[in-house]
């Protein structure tokens, strides 16, 4: 994974972390992924060169489901 991959996921994760320790209503608190999901889920992406990516929210925490187009 490149750095420019890896510094914008960690980036994003600490943003989710940061938004949830400050947001009390727990309708308006993001469902984070961590690091490791989010590298597997872009490994995952590009494995199958996914041009779409669908987020999923029917679930507690965020899934992706890849969908090749």
């Amino acid at each position: 994974m490149d750095s420019k991959l890896l510094g914008f996921l960690k980036e994003l994760e600490n943003f989710g972390v940061e938004n949830d320790r400050e947001e009390t209503n727990k309708s308006k608190r993001m469902r984070n992924v961590t690091l490791d999901t989010a590298q597997f889920l872009s490994f995952m992406a590009s494995l199958i060169k996914a041009t779409n990516i669908l987020e999923d929210r029917h679930f507690k925490w965020f899934f992706y489901f890849m969908a090749c187009g």
